[in-house]
């Protein structure tokens, strides 16, 4: 705002005002404020309890709702950054709203600014004077887990205020309010005003997990993702699945599904939810809601922490599932029936932030290999927060706890629960489902237990601890050794397509001090002799075989790597042998590897 005369001030403070509360009901998220390099006070935490809590974090939820009637809504699921067991659910009402222009704008005792001098208008980007204001902040902050049992009332000191710079931890888009809160239920008695200290987001993404009931929850034990009555019931977000909601209030979700029981049964889904219904809206729940499928001890009524009533809605809802694997070629168009539930304990599996959706599934397009009986509507369970609730994977097996440092050999593990990963971490080097990168190094997920890794080529012979990570946890390491091979080797991409790139990597073996690689190409694989001189598998008596290039051995690692940048068209549909011949310091005879081919993929 430098340089901004008054009449430019009114209307942004005009412009403000009718985004943040003259237009129908606006959705942000609500994350931790972090300070910037304006700011006086230290930052990083959504909400601070002293003697409580102070490094409380958005965990799901942090949906702020600006409705037309002057009033707002938050709800929040908190969790302690160094202890994740430690969490609140927070709701928020409010009320008394006061915006630039009006009479009593500020409100007294507002605003309050503590960032630096620097960040103020006339020279700085925020205007306290475009700020909004609630006068009025009542609601709840409920305990989960290992806060299970806490409940305080809150009600605020001074009015919240919203807008650039309202947070005093940066000059971004924020709200901040101090809350008093008062025991209502449990032991711990905070020593302090709690605060509350948020940037505000136009689109809050967050990971969509499947279900894992939690049987002091629900009484059970299930696994629940989507359900696809007629074709199957155990299909499972993999890899974890992303949910947006936006401030037009739309929301969007997209995953990979995947049955439990079989990796190449698979969709990838796509929704969009609009239409939403939140709580104090004249029209909440919508009929047949809420869903209450929890233990009667899991809610208000019964003595727990989950409240129906907090529940908010989407009431209209579209997408499709397209064809993966066995089911390629497939098309299912899905419309939401009933309306999608969103809150604690949503999904009826456990007292996490959830969605529960049933959606009519109509098959557009069947499968290429064979045709589907869809036998009623698709329901979907997932969890919702921005850490993914995933099991921890596990490593039981590995098919060799040994492998050359440069080979063609790929790595089984089994285990539990690793269909879940998304990288396999190397030491420090993680490996990704890239199958065209062998000399990088990869990882396939198989099926839920089983995970295929090739190895990076040519890394230091030592050993390695090897861990599977999915998008929140990790597994136990285990240690993989890797040697070095005790004769002259020669490994290369199988194939390869036009524009990739080629490395071939050779390792000396047992040739001792320095070593030259001499690289030989050819597109035959007869033999080349010349006695004493050297012996080769390829090359048709020299007359087809190229000299590619000579590199020098690493005097460290053993290793030799001739990389071609870009395979080139003219290579297509050719296959193409290659051989190293090593020359030490005894020049002759030369130490042949073992001869290697590559296609040229059309």
């Amino acid at each position: 705002m430098e340089n901004l005369g008054p009449l430019h001030r009114l209307l942004l403070a005009s412009a403000l005002s009718t985004a943040l509360c003259a237009q129908s009901s606006e959705r942000h998220g609500a994350v931790a404020a972090v300070a910037d390099a304006y700011s006086t006070e230290s930052g990083g935490y959504l909400c601070r309890i002293p003697g409580v809590a102070d490094d409380l974090v958005l965990f799901a939820d942090g949906d702020l709702v600006l409705r037309a009637n002057g009033t707002a809504r938050l709800g929040a699921f908190l969790l302690r950054a160094s202890a994740i067991d430690r969490l609140f659910y927070v709701e928020l009402e409010f009320s008394g709203k006061v915006s630039p222009g009006d009479v009593n704008h500020p409100p007294a005792g507002s605003p309050t600014l503590t960032l630096a001098a620097a960040a103020y208008a006339p020279a700085g980007p925020v205007d306290p004077a475009t700020f909004v204001y609630y006068t009025t902040v009542t609601g709840t902050f409920t305990g989960l887990f290992a806060y299970g049992g806490e409940r305080y009332s809150a009600s605020n000191l001074a009015p919240a205020q919203l807008g650039l710079g309202a947070s005093n931890k940066n000059v971004l888009l924020g709200l901040a309010v101090d809350l008093t809160l008062l025991p209502v239920a449990g032991v711990t008695v905070p020593t302090g005003p709690a605060e509350l200290r948020a940037d505000l987001l136009d689109t809050l993404p967050v990971c969509l997990s499947h279900v894992d009931d939690l049987p002091p929850w629900s009484g059970s034990s299930t696994r629940r993702g989507v359900d696809l009555p007629g074709v199957a019931d155990d299909f499972v977000f993999c890899p974890a699945g992303r949910f947006e909601e936006h401030a037009d209030g739309t929301a969007t979700a997209t995953a990979t599904l995947r049955r439990q029981a079989d990796y190449d049964d698979g969709w990838h889904l796509s929704l969009t939810l609009s239409a939403p219904v939140e709580p104090g809206a004249p029209n909440h729940p919508p009929a047949g809601h809420p869903i209450t499928q929890l233990l009667p001890t899991a809610y208000v009524g019964g003595g727990g922490p989950i409240d129906p009533a907090a529940y908010r809605y989407y009431q209209q809802g579209s997408g499709t599932l397209i064809g993966i694997g066995a089911n390629a070629g497939g098309q299912i168009q899905l419309t939401l029936t009933g309306a999608a539930q969103l809150g604690l304990g949503a999904a009826q599996g456990n007292p996490y932030f959830g969605i529960a959706a049933d959606f009519a599934a109509t098959v557009l397009q069947q499968p290429a290999a064979g045709a589907l009986t869809i036998a009623g509507d698709l329901h979907l369970d997932a969890d919702l927060a921005t850490l993914c609730i995933l099991p921890a994977p596990q490593v039981t097996a590995m098919s060799t706890t040994s492998l050359p440092n440069v080979t063609e050999q790929t790595l089984t593990l089994t285990g539990a629960e690793l269909g879940f990963a998304e990288v396999v971490a190397l030491g420090p080097i993680l490996l990704a489902d890239l199958p065209r990168r062998w000399f990088e190094g990869n990882m396939h997920v198989v099926d839920h237990d089983t995970i295929v890794v090739s190895i990076p080529q040519g890394l230091p012979a030592a050993s390695y601890p090897l861990s599977v990570l999915n998008r929140s946890r990790m597994s136990v390491p285990v240690l993989l050794d890797l040697v070095a091979p005790t004769t002259v080797t020669l490994r290369t991409e199988a194939d390869r397509l036009p524009g990739e790139a080629q490395h071939w990597i050779s390792h000396q073996g047992a040739v001792q001090g320095f070593a030259f690689c001499l690289l030989l190409l050819s597109f035959s694989d007869l033999p080349s002799s010349a006695p004493g001189l050297v012996d080769l598998d390829i090359g048709n008596q020299f007359t087809d075989l190229i000299l590619f290039d000579v590199v020098l051995h690493d005097p460290a690692t053993g290793v030799a790597v001739v990389t071609l940048p870009a395979i080139p068209p003219t290579l297509q549909g050719h296959r193409l042998f290659a051989q190293t011949a090593v020359m030490d310091q005894s020049f002759f005879p030369l130490h042949p590897s073992d001869a290697r081919f590559t296609d040229y993929l059309p």
